[in-house]
């Protein structure tokens, strides 16, 4: 059995590698975690990011966790990701080693999305949710 430490360095492991799936098992790891002063931001940064990747359960994820954050911290949270995602770009387009990212950020990344605007939107839409 492993320890929640090393679920979280296994977790971290693969969504930096861009597992959508290890990103929402990351953060929920984080928020159960009672080890890390800012886990509730760096938790925001991969819900924030699997739920730019399309994965259901991590939208719901992030609205609780933007609820319990607070705005200054979920920006920050939002800024994180956005930043790990231009770093992503960097990598592909320095030839850094993308052996083992998944097929998922590969093509996004080929692709070359514009971050700024789809976190712009995707921050406008949450913003709306919470309105309403």
């Amino acid at each position: 059995m492993q320890s929640k430490s090393e679920d979280i360095v296994r977790y971290r492991k693969m969504a930096n590698d861009g597992w959508i799936d290890s990103m929402y098992w990351l953060a929920s790891a984080l928020l159960n975690s009672d080890s890390s002063s800012d886990r509730g931001v760096e938790a925001c940064k991969w819900l924030f990011m699997a739920t730019f990747f399309g994965h259901e359960k991590s939208k719901d994820a992030l609205e609780f966790v933007s609820s319990t954050l607070g705005k200054e911290a979920f920006n920050k949270g939002c800024d994180e990701a956005t930043a790990w995602l231009e770093q992503k770009n960097k990598d592909f387009q320095t030839d850094v080693d993308i052996g083992n990212w998944s097929s998922e950020l590969y093509e996004l990344v080929k692709d070359g999305v514009d971050t700024t605007k789809r976190k712009t939107a995707l921050k406008l839409v949450w913003t709306n949710q919470q309105n309403d």
